[in-house]
């Protein structure tokens, strides 16, 4: 039976004179052969809407089936978010009318239509993004132009002196008061970047595919080049201080961390057009888990459209140009289909992802981060709750733990165990508290209120004077056991995870740069106590001179290794006018630098001595490993509640018996002086790990 759009029902005579207009009925898209790994092949149709305007001002429609590998088939892509699924509205189709319901649009052949959405909006002359209408729309219109070029100017300027540099942990870049606008101008900006179009997991494809864009707000044209100037801009390091007035200015302060994650979806979006255009030679397109991974903030009304919703993009999804790379088995493991499980099209995507010896879907995964109602195993990450942490691995990331293995893994036929092979190589000693929850998740990295407040040091240094404790409560003084570095200096490291946010490693140059913010940041933090207990004894500490550096209170660690630098800077402070102003810019540069890494994890020690960056809930006595092939190590807790085994759940594995350890796995870790291969420096033995 084709899908109708049926009459009303019911036995009044309006209902028997509605009965007698003719409703349009759909006619069936003929199904195409499938070809190779489950390619389509032969004619590829899909229905194109023509519009026509009458001549008493009225619009008619037009329903017609086209083959898209037909030149002629010139055509507009519409792409927008549903409203309210309750309304519907009829237009007339060929001279019947046509009732448009969500329920209408889910009917239509979706599984059939979905794998040509790449070939849809790729061929389409331009997509036009529907973003809605606001209040301030226009004023949003007009500003952004004038933003655009006030932008590029200073580009322009900033480029001509040497690029956007930090000197010094001083931010070199565009100056909020060179910038055109009004409180209103920039929250119509900010309202523009909430607008919740931007949310949504299928837009992702719809316009990073498209030739060209025309952003529809309001009834205005937004130019796409010129808005993403603008995201590129506030995205980018040398948009910090225009940041940081967003973030502290009256009337903007509540929409700048809700615009931050809407422009990090922005930006994702240009980026992605950039490598799929390929207008930089060196940017080729991101294999499909790490587009998942760094997707997964997005929303779908379907849960398993966190996946669907993007195999158009990334190699190896559907209909990619690089398909023949891969085998048949796994190529068809992401095939569209709706009438599969959630569980298995996530775990499809996780087996998927291991196969090309990419483990991003695991380290969003665990049953650290809260988990939805859809009971997925641990090792299976729950999109439609992802985590509000940027994952360690990432597509830039050069972390190479598990390095020069790859994964060998087997997962059993209901997609409810893992196992894989690897290394367990430690266990957690001790732990730190979890840090304070944040409602910026990923947009986390953008300081909401001045560094200079003094509640500002007092929130960052509580997590950090936790782990200088646990440092000298577990670890002997001097050099530490396992790197023979100075244990303040491998703290240093482990705190920003041993890299910059573009995940470039810390060469000696780079680190001396961090390690002078690290210690600029203790020191003032010490300042500031000692100011407090100044205060607090009826005194006034600026008619006083600082004390001597070891009456401050510092960790004895690093009184012991960073000796000459504290010496230097209290006399710095005492001779130099000014000079105290330098500190805050440069641990703004180290907050920026933590934002990824520790500010989101707690900080452990290990058994063996290794400082680590863990999950907020891991215990003492989890045990920490590393997969063959893995960037990343990994925290696992021992499961103690499995239950026995029989012989019907020894038959749904595939190959082989189940270990007699049963594990969850609780999330991924950083581990100092180990995401290097250092494992394989080590005498154990791999062996298997099996994960519920």
């Amino acid at each position: 039976m084709h899908p109708v759009s049926a009459p009303p029902v019911g036995g009044s005579s309006a209902c028997i004179q509605d009965q007698q207009i003719r409703y349009y009925q759909y006619e069936p898209i003929p199904k195409g052969t499938q070809g190779g790994a489950g390619r389509a092949t032969g004619t590829r149709q899909t229905r194109l809407l023509e519009l026509r305007r009458k001549d008493d001002g009225t619009v008619e429609y037009s329903l017609s089936v086209h083959n898209l590998a037909d030149v002629d088939a010139q055509y507009d892509a519409i792409s927008y978010c549903w409203g309210d699924p309750t309304m519907d509205h009829t237009i007339t189709v060929d001279g019947a009318l046509l009732r448009v319901t969500a329920a209408v649009v889910a009917m239509l052949q979706k599984d059939q239509q979905i794998p040509l959405m790449r070939t849809i909006y790729r061929g389409a002359r331009k997509v036009v993004a529907y973003l809605g209408d606001a209040p301030d729309a226009a004023l949003a219109a007009d500003f952004v132009p004038k933003l655009a070029i006030a932008l590029a100017k200073q580009a322009t300027v900033l480029r001509a002196r040497g690029g956007f540099r930090d000197t010094d942990g001083h931010l070199d870049g565009f100056e909020p008061a060179a910038l055109p606008g009004q409180v209103d101008d920039w929250r119509a900006l900010l309202n523009l970047l909430v607008d919740p179009y931007w949310s949504r997991t299928w837009i992702i494809q719809e316009t990073v595919l498209a030739r060209e864009i025309e952003l529809l707000y309001g009834g205005r044209g937004l130019d796409w080049d010129e808005f993403g100037v603008i995201c590129a801009a506030l995205r980018g390091p040398k948009g910090g201080l225009v940041c940081v007035f967003l973030g502290s200015t009256p009337g903007l302060v509540e929409l700048y961390m809700p615009a931050m994650q809407g422009l990090g979806q922005i930006f994702g979006i240009d980026t992605q057009r950039k490598r799929l255009f390929r207008i930089h030679d060196d940017n080729t397109k991101m294999l499909l888990p790490y587009l998942i991974a760094e997707c997964c903030q997005s929303k779908a009304t379907c849960p398993e459209d966190k996946v669907i919703g993007l195999l158009g993009l990334g190699r190896g999804g559907i209909d990619d140009d690089d398909w023949s790379e891969l085998g048949r088995d796994t190529r068809e493991l992401l095939l569209p289909d709706h009438a599969r499980s959630v569980l298995e099209v996530y775990g499809d995507a996780v087996e998927f992802s291991l196969r090309q010896n990419c483990f991003a879907l695991l380290n969003i995964a665990g049953c650290y981060y809260k988990r939805s109602s859809l009971d997925l195993p641990s090792w299976i990450p729950d999109l439609s709750a992802p985590p509000e942490i940027y994952p360690l691995d990432s597509v830039a990331s050069k972390y190479k733990a598990g390095s020069p293995y790859t994964a060998n893994f087997l997962i059993r036929l209901d997609r409810r165990r893992l196992r894989i092979y690897g290394w367990l190589f430690d266990e957690v000693a001790a732990v730190g508290s979890a840090p304070a929850p944040t409602s910026g998740g990923l947009a986390h990295e953008a300081p909401q209120m001045p560094l200079e407040s003094l509640e500002f040091w007092r929130r960052l240094s509580g997590q950090h004077r936790e782990a200088w404790r646990l440092v000298e409560q577990h670890l002997p003084r001097g050099r530490h056991p396992i790197t023979g570095e100075a244990c303040w200096r491998a703290l240093c490291r482990t705190v920003v995870g041993d890299e910059l946010p573009d995940s470039e490693r810390l060469d000696t140059n780079l680190f001396d740069k961090v390690l002078d913010a690290y210690n600029a940041f203790a020191f003032f933090g010490a300042c500031m106590d000692w100011r407090d207990k100044t205060l607090a004894k009826g005194l006034d500490p600026d008619t006083m001179d600082l004390p001597p550096v070891p009456e401050l209170g510092l960790p004895d660690m690093m009184l012991e290794s960073e000796a000459d630098w504290l010496n230097e800077t209290l006399f710095a402070l005492r001779m130099l006018p000014g000079y105290e102003q330098t500190i805050p810019a440069k641990v703004r540069f180290l907050y920026r630098m933590m934002a990824r890494k520790m500010m989101l994890r707690s900080f452990a020690i290990t058994k063996e001595g290794h400082m680590m960056l863990v999950p907020p809930g891991t215990k003492k006595g989890d045990a920490v490993c590393i997969f063959a092939g893995a960037k990343t190590p990994y925290i696992l807790r021992r499961d103690e509640c499995h239950p026995p085994r029989d012989a019907g759940e020894m038959a749904v594995w595939e190959y082989g018996d189940e270990e007699d350890e049963i594990w969850q796995l609780y999330g991924e870790a950083y581990v100092h002086c180990m995401m290097d291969a250092q494992i394989l420096g080590k005498r154990i033995y791999q062996r298997w790990f099996e994960l519920r």
